[in-house]
């Protein structure tokens, strides 16, 4: 699909763009990494058009990287805080729910340890929380506990409606309330997850209600081995 770009007030497309012209994916600005300053140097003489557009294509395969060049071109006074605010949003807005979700605890230290805010201001939502847990991000939880921000009936509502069984020990571990909003059995019969009923049964030592669940199949599962 051909893709439109203006530049210096000339238009140009994907297909009319050589090797040698940085809109152009086979550049090697397309590969270029923080760990050379010369890359960022390299950046920083692009245009901001050309910028905004690497740094899109970048979040695709390497979001950590991305946020990192972005970060990077704040010692540039070229790059006001506006021009800032403009990459940050080409850049798909790398925010704590974007960086819990995809796993990201580098840029979860980011926001904490260089944004400038004080971990009072720090913004997310359940939204990252139950992406960390749908994908086992298991160190974005530990970050978030670590830190004092875990919202512990957010990750176990959620590891009980995606039937996570690594992120329910790890709650266990961390001697966390296995607070939830709802009956666990309950969930786990109506999504059909008799595993994560079992380790509430057998493994939990929580005490259970239910209502949804049939009393033959919780009496099944709770003589069942363990998990």
């Amino acid at each position: 699909m051909q893709q439109q770009y203006k530049q210096d007030g000339a238009n140009y497309s994907s297909d009319s763009l050589n090797s040698s012209h940085p809109l152009n994916p086979s550049h090697p600005v397309h590969s270029l990494h923080t760990n050379s300053s010369a890359s960022l140097n390299y950046i920083y003489n692009l245009p901001l058009e050309i910028v905004e557009h690497v740094i899109k294509q970048l979040v695709a395969t390497d979001a950590t990287e991305a946020f990192k060049i972005v970060n990077g071109l704040n010692r540039f006074t070229r790059y006001s805080p506006f021009r800032k605010a403009i990459l940050l949003d080409k850049a798909n807005g790398f925010d704590m729910d974007f960086a819990a979700e995809n796993g990201l605890v580098s840029l979860l230290d980011w926001w904490l340890y260089e944004s400038g805010l004080e971990i009072s201001q720090l913004s997310f939502s359940d939204k990252g929380l139950e992406g960390a847990v749908k994908n086992n991000h298991i160190p974005v939880l530990d970050w978030f506990y670590k830190n004092g921000l875990i919202k512990t009936c957010v990750v176990v509502d959620a590891a009980n409606f995606y039937g996570s069984m690594e992120v329910l020990r790890w709650i266990k571990k961390r001697r966390l309330p296995l607070l939830c909003s709802r009956s666990p059995v309950d969930v786990a019969y109506e999504r059909n997850m008799p595993k994560v009923m079992q380790w509430w049964i057998n493994e939990s030592e929580e005490p259970l209600t239910w209502s949804a669940c049939p009393f033959d199949m919780y009496m099944n599962v709770s003589k069942a081995q363990n998990v």
